[in-house]
């Protein structure tokens, strides 16, 4: 929930704001308001006021397109911040932190699509038998159309 308090005694008090779990839809109508305040001809703002309002706005604009971004995503693992975006039944979008310095431990954000029907039945198996997933039941997932979202990460997760 995003709150913007303004002091209604004559003293405008701006940009107090608090960030806590995300209620979307009332962050929405939230933005909704600042547009209208800040487009009305009477809002009696001064200048350096409506500057620290567009500075809120911009920053509520930042958080709504980064939770329509992450809505879809599902954590998958999160000692490495890894997601998984279901594209269709076949097709995962995948993004995690992978270390590039072991040294300083700076991570950099690995993102890539995994199509099931890109892979060979043998590659397929050998990553899943990578996780420890027998070939008897990697085929019946593959054979019955089921767990596709699970031997997507297995293929993901070996993917340098």
């Amino acid at each position: 929930m995003v709150k913007i308090n303004f002091d209604s005694t004559g003293e405008r008090k701006i940009g107090e704001l608090t960030i806590a779990p995300v209620n979307f839809e009332l962050l929405e109508t939230q933005r909704q308001d600042l547009y209208k305040l800040l487009d009305s001809e009477e809002n009696g703002l001064s200048a350096q006021e409506t500057t620290s309002l567009e500075g809120i706005l911009n920053f509520l604009n930042m958080i709504c397109d980064s939770y329509i971004d992450e809505i879809d995503w599902i954590c998958t693992d999160p000692s490495c911040n890894q997601y998984r975006k279901d594209v269709t039944e076949t097709i995962f979008m995948f993004k995690e932190d992978r270390i590039i310095n072991p040294v300083t431990k700076e991570t950099e954000v690995f993102e890539m699509e995994i199509n099931i029907d890109d892979y060979t039945w043998e590659e397929i198996i050998d990553s899943c038998n990578a996780f420890g997933y027998t070939a008897t039941q990697v085929d019946k997932w593959l054979t019955e159309g089921e767990e596709f979202a699970l031997i997507a990460e297995c293929l993901f997760e070996l993917e340098t």
